[in-house]
């Protein structure tokens, strides 16, 4: 379980900061 949500963190992190570079 902590390591899914560790897992779920991590790629929402990564999903913002794709979209805040898409958006610059």
């Amino acid at each position: 379980e902590a390591t899914l949500q560790k897992g779920s963190w991590s790629l929402l992190k990564d999903l913002k900061r794709i979209t805040d570079s898409d958006v610059k």
